[in-house]
């Protein structure tokens, strides 16, 4: 009988575990179709809300970010956690990584929801998070037609545009950390790589220290080292020469041509239900694993197409604010180290090589700057 009794007593606690299940996820559900927050830690770019009124002075509890009690928690935003949110989602589709930005986030001393330091799988987190672009989400999945309480910090093609490049999954990541150098992963070992060499992975080079001055040598061999100072140097010079050009303006990218983003997104969402009805189809003996697997590559070329032509108008160009700015120079020098790494990235290709010469002092001629440009290269007096 205590057996029995005891199989009841868990069938009972199993269905009032599962009645309380379905109520919460039925509340969430209203909640996000409403457009109403759940509730929780406070997402990083929105506000937590006014603190509890204690005891004294009710005007004295008041929000730490707006200074007032009539915030809204996680739907007031936070402007400048949401600039850091938009920032980092503009610079990462220019071509910066997590780990830079993370590292430059740590440097400003800017804080976290928790306290801990920013890192890069932090970061990518806040930025996958679809309430950035003011999109509710109810068991992992956007609502559509529902708008959100809060104003968007970015725009939706701006989400899509990075959600798809983090979960790329041909994007290359690592662990280690942020590179504390220009040059690092970029400029190559004329040994390994000389120039003209057409690699899909260069080898390239890395800063050493040693008990000396800083110097970039070859990441695999120890064949190549040249002093940090004098390469970034003369590759600084480079950048400021074609920053300064007359025909400067020839190094931006030429604007995107318009496109209908509600047709095409309407149109790929369309690619993609034909491809599961014709994958179930397949599961089902209706349709031949090889029409199947036809059909997957046929709608992945289609979808990487369309994907290309709605991210063509949302990034925008890492050399505008450096060309137009009043002094070139000055915005370079006061670029963060992100910036200036996907600017000589784009700009050139710099191959740091043997030299021939015996004796102390840097070597102009061991260092080789092919230009991806038509400006020409700056020439040695």
């Amino acid at each position: 009988s205590e057996i029995t009794l005891a199989r009841v007593m868990v069938t009972m606690a199993n269905k009032a575990s599962r009645d309380t299940s379905r109520r919460v996820s039925a509340a969430r559900l209203r909640q996000a179709v409403n457009g109403e927050w759940g509730g929780g830690r406070r997402p990083f770019g929105f506000c937590g809300g006014p603190p509890q009124v204690g005891i004294g002075d009710p005007a004295g509890y008041v929000c730490r970010w707006h200074g007032g009690r009539d915030c809204l928690a996680g739907i007031t935003r936070v402007e400048a956690e949401a600039d850091v949110i938009a920032d980092c989602a503009q610079r990462l589709l220019e071509g910066a990584t997590l780990r830079s930005l993370a590292a430059e986030l740590r440097e400003k001393g800017m804080p976290t929801v928790t306290g801990v330091p920013w890192s890069a799988e932090g970061l990518r987190d806040i930025l996958l998070r679809p309430r950035n672009a003011g999109f509710m989400v109810y068991d992992g999945k956007i609502l559509q037609d529902v708008t959100a309480p809060w104003k968007p910090i970015i725009g939706p093609e701006v989400f899509f545009a990075v959600r798809d490049l983090l979960t790329d999954p041909s994007r290359r990541s690592g662990p280690g950390a942020a590179p504390r150098w220009v040059g690092t992963g970029i400029y190559r070992c004329g040994v390994c790589t000389p120039p003209g060499t057409e690699a899909g992975r260069p080898v390239t080079v890395q800063v050493t220290l040693g008990g000396r001055a800083p110097r970039y040598k070859c990441r695999q061999h120890n064949h190549l080292t040249r002093n940090q100072a004098h390469v970034d140097a003369a590759v600084f010079a480079h950048v400021v020469y074609a920053l300064t050009h007359p025909r400067a303006f020839e190094l931006l990218t030429e604007p995107a041509p318009e496109v209908d983003v509600e047709g095409l997104r309407a149109q790929r969402a369309a690619i993609g239900q034909r491809l599961k009805r014709i994958l179930a189809d397949e599961l089902r003996g209706l349709e031949t694993r090889e029409y199947a697997r036809e059909a997957r590559r046929e709608a992945a070329a289609m979808i990487a197409e369309i994907d290309e032509q709605l991210h063509a108008n949302v990034g925008s160009d890492p050399l505008a604010p450096l060309v137009n700015a009043p002094d070139p120079v000055k915005a370079w020098r006061d670029a963060p180290l992100a910036d200036k790494r996907v600017v000589i990235d784009r700009l050139m290709t710099v191959t740091i090589l043997r030299t021939q010469r015996k004796g102390r002092g840097f070597d102009p001629a061991t260092l080789h700057i092919e230009p991806k440009h038509a400006l020409g290269t700056l020439t040695a007096a």
